[in-house]
């Protein structure tokens, strides 16, 4: 546990001392600002109902949408640049088996992500001034914005195992949270009920719109602990592969 934990607050540490994470801290708050500014202003006159459809519930949706972005430029260095620069093979002799590096990596990037949602917080105590009073709803959206985290997260250290090249980890890592961003919309133009349904299951927005809305269903939270199950899982086989030939 001490070198899990000794690569888990070196990768902290690396990516705060990166100049690419406050350029990414800057975009992210001033485009989230001014969303929330415009819907604000937009709603016009303001009540509970108008909050929470014209203004809390766009920019919760923004925000998460945001990380498809974001989270390939924060892992596109994860496994890429350790092999390019030869550093993955000191890590394959330490200690550490392969699964404590990619957790305490996923971790570690999981913790960088909840930071710049905490930036985010200062929006919905505005909008409790304004007479918000939808506790549950700030909740659950903020949890279905951690839950999606893990997964954006969990698809960049995959696509970043599989190349020497960040940018193509980037590439990769944005290709695949793409698909299944727009898998819901495989779902509703399905002519095949059970087909439709399936490409509605395994998109994540889908499962995000849940919470946002409040509610919490159990298949919302195995689908999420799945997803991220299955990446580690093909990341692990991939790594393993690499560690034999290093």
């Amino acid at each position: 546990m001490t070198a899990f934990k000794t690569l888990y607050i070196k990768e902290l540490k690396e990516n705060f001392l990166s100049p690419l994470f406050y350029i990414i801290c800057a975009l992210f708050s001033l485009i989230t600002g001014w969303l929330f500014f415009n819907y604000l202003i937009s709603a016009g006159e303001l009540n509970n109902s108008k909050v929470l459809y014209q203004v809390y519930t766009p920019i919760i949706g923004n925000i998460n949408f945001m990380f498809v972005f974001f989270a390939p430029l924060l892992t596109m260095n994860s496994f890429a640049l350790e092999k390019k620069q030869n550093t993955l093979r000191l890590l394959f002799r330490s200690e550490l088996t392969t699964s404590q590096i990619w957790w305490a990596k996923w971790l570690a990037h999981v913790s960088i992500c909840s930071f710049l949602v905490l930036l985010t917080v200062v929006y919905p105590i505005i909008l409790i001034f304004s007479g918000f009073t939808e506790w549950g709803i700030i909740g659950t959206s903020y949890l279905g914005i951690l839950l999606s985290i893990c997964c954006y997260m969990a698809i960049g250290l995959f696509a970043s195992s599989l190349t020497k090249a960040p940018i193509v980890g980037a590439i990769l890592s944005f290709s695949f949270l793409m698909i299944f961003m727009l898998l819901v919309f495989s779902a509703g133009a399905a002519q095949n009920v059970f087909l439709g349904q399936m490409f509605q299951y395994l998109s994540v927005p889908y499962h995000f719109e849940s919470l946002a809305r409040g509610v919490i269903k159990s298949y919302n939270l195995f689908y999420y602990l799945s997803f991220v199950v299955v990446f580690y899982i093909c990341s692990y086989h991939h790594l393993e592969h690499s560690r034999g030939n290093a």
